[in-house]
């Protein structure tokens, strides 16, 4: 399952929907937006996510405006630093091209 929530402007979470999907992938994500767009969600600035390449591919067709952010990219980023740090290597060279990145 796919659970979309947001924040209304009373600052309280909301779930937005619910649509059913086996994976976390382009197509879900594509059937999860487009189903919010068709409920009239609209105002979106915002979109949090995991690293779901899916999602961050498919947020601009439906709301072009809405920025992203990956929940852990200052747990990954510390990740490296700590890594290269320890090594003497730069860290995260396999992460390059990521949208977390």
């Amino acid at each position: 399952m796919l659970v979309a929530i947001g924040v209304d402007t009373n600052g309280y979470r909301r779930v937005l929907g619910v649509r059913e999907g086996a994976k976390e992938d382009k197509a879900g994500s594509t059937a999860i937006l487009r189903y919010l767009k068709k409920r009239g969600l609209k105002g979106v600035e915002l979109i949090i996510s995991d690293a779901c390449i899916g999602l961050f591919e498919s947020i601009g067709d439906f709301y072009p405006d809405a920025k992203w952010q990956c929940l852990n990219r200052s747990f990954l980023s510390q990740c490296f630093q700590c890594c290269a740090s320890r090594t003497g290597q730069e860290g995260g060279d396999d992460a390059k091209g990521h949208p977390c990145f």
